[in-house]
């Protein structure tokens, strides 16, 4: 067995075992022909039993095959401006380091790509930063597990297609410009698939994802000759000769402004170019020139605050729009949808009931506690048990099906209780009138109940409490407003009790006491002619 042939089943091997690791994938993609532990280029891969296989690298692979047949590799190519770099607020993902999907780094050569640490270029520099291309890879790996992917990206945000002048601090696409955005792809591009054929591989390049256009809308001379430069551009990215040598069979795929910046725009900024730039870029695709130019819609995407970029699930849909008209795997249509009215309902020391509305499509659902960590499957009660007490919590929910996972929620907060007993008065005690007695001088509104010139030995009362007699409690109780007097609380029953301790000052003071034997009512009484204070909350629990 050839050293080309050994490589690729053990690589297909370790990939399906999902058993390689970060490090490890990087040291084999990076590694010399005459490095490795053993310094014959053989890089090892850990398995889950412990034991250690050893990978040819790529430059060990060429060295000893200089006449080998190279294996079929798909290249796709991302350009464009800030939606092409990507800057969700939430950069997080659930992509997880796959061996045969790799990135081009002009130093490095030919790296894995890992979101978060390398993705691409932006601004000219490698960069963490990911967009659509993330998702279109998960689903080009889905739909086909053992064909290599090449991604190369070169994009920069705030550019534009319109020409600037040569040398100024703002860099365009044009293709008449010399050495901006244009020319420094065509190299990126041709130095990625030099790259990719000296590590054995025949790079084909699949589709051109162009996520452009906003930044031609400032101006009304930029994009009123939007078509004519994104025409130039397109056939420039086709050419074989001085161009991106993508050629005339690969698909480009143009995502067009979205119908909430352009409302956006022509709305707050009172800016109708971007209708032109969108405009055009119908234009320009129904033309198609020089080879299959496709239209990706990005009208309903989740965006961001500011109207222009698009958040972390925009950006999932996105690449999932890509992939579906790029016939990859389940089509998004058959994804489950977003989660939405998604709250907390109630907790408890140790869980946390959730509501939502139910998504689309959805035959399951999963939660993630505080943004770490793998997703977990949600009870069908929405109830998720096992949480430490008085703790703070961030959970979100996504729906799931057999063609993958929904957009994930935000993040929604939450406290676990006390692990004592329930109190058996608590927050909430005066979202209502109801239970009380209020007697002269007392009213409940706006969640507290409040003492206005209350005479003196004057009291309201609340019903039901059910104390048991000799048992110790605790009261608390949380003063405001306070102008005059002082107030008491005691329980009544078959018998009576007084806590005798006063309550006269803004703030949170607490009491013990033991109660009476019967105590059903909870007694609140103004010692004090004109007493005048809200009482924001009362509390009453085991000691």
């Amino acid at each position: 067995m050839s050293d080309f042939t050994a490589a690729t089943a053990a690589l297909l091997r370790a990939t399906t075992l999902m058993l390689t690791t970060r490090n490890e994938v990087l040291d084999w993609a990076s590694g010399a022909a005459t490095g490795g532990p053993k310094g014959d280029g053989t890089y090892p891969f850990t398995q889950d039993d412990g034991s250690v296989i050893y990978v040819p690298s790529p430059a060990r692979i060429t060295a000893a095959n200089p006449n080998r047949v190279l294996v079929p590799a798909i290249v796709t190519i991302w350009a464009g401006q800030s939606n092409a770099v990507g800057s969700p607020t939430d950069r997080t993902t659930d992509y997880v380091a796959d061996p045969l999907t790799m990135a081009y780094h002009k130093v490095d050569g030919l790296r894995p790509y890992l979101p978060n640490t390398f993705a691409g270029y932006s601004k000219g520099n490698p960069t963490g930063e990911w967009a659509a291309e993330l998702r279109y890879a998960q689903r080009f790996r889905a739909a086909y597990p053992r064909i290599p992917h090449f991604i190369v990206k070169y994009a920069m945000g705030g550019t534009m297609i319109y020409r600037s002048d040569d040398g100024q601090a703002t860099l365009d696409w044009n293709v008449q410009s010399q050495d901006e955005l244009y020319a420094r792809t065509r190299t990126h591009v041709r130095d990625a698939m030099a790259a990719i054929k000296a590590a054995g591989y025949d790079p084909i390049i699949r589709l051109v994802g162009w996520v452009q256009g906003e930044n031609d809308t400032s101006i009304p001379l930029w994009a009123d000759a939007y078509a004519t430069n994104l025409t130039a551009l397109l056939r420039g990215m086709r050419d074989l000769d001085d161009g991106w040598r993508v050629g005339p069979s690969a698909q480009i795929y143009i995502a067009r402004l979205s119908q909430t910046f352009v409302d956006y725009a022509m709305g707050a900024q009172a800016n109708n170019r971007a209708s032109t730039v969108r405009a055009a870029q119908d234009q320009v695709v129904s033309a198609s020139p020089g080879g299959p130019t496709i239209l990706v819609n990005t009208d309903g995407l989740p965006i961001e605050a500011d109207k222009t970029h698009y958040s972390k699930a925009g950006l999932y849909q996105l690449g999932d729009r890509f992939a579906d008209l790029d016939a990859l795997g389940s089509p998004a249509q058959d994804m489950p949808g977003a989660v939405t009215g998604f709250a907390v309902a109630s907790t408890t020391s140790t869980s946390v009931t959730l509501t939502f509305n139910a998504a689309a499509r959805a035959t399951s659902y999963q939660y993630r506690l505080n943004g770490v960590g793998s997703w977990e499957a949600l009870p069908n009660g929405k109830t998720i048990e096992g949480l430490t007490a008085q703790t703070n919590f961030s959970v979100q929910v996504r729906a799931l099906n057999s063609g993958g996972s929904g957009p994930e929620t935000a993040p929604v907060g939450f406290t676990t209780e006390n692990s004592g007993p329930a109190p058996i008065l608590k927050n909430g005690t005066f979202s209502t009138a109801a239970g009380w007695l209020l007697r002269d001088g007392f009213t409940i509104s706006g969640g507290k109940m409040h003492l206005n010139a209350v005479p003196q030995w004057t009291y309201s009362e609340h019903a039901n409490i059910s104390l048991v007699a000799g048992q110790q409690y605790k009261i608390t109780a949380t003063l405001s407003n306070v102008v005059k007097g002082m107030i008491v609380f005691g329980t009544e029953g078959s018998s009576s009790e007084t806590i005798r301790i006063g309550f006269d000052a803004n703030g949170t003071k607490s009491a013990t006491f033991v109660a009476a034997a019967g105590a059903t009512t909870l007694i609140v009484k103004s010692t004090e002619e004109g007493t005048t204070m809200d009482l924001d909350d009362i509390i009453i629990e085991l000691a």
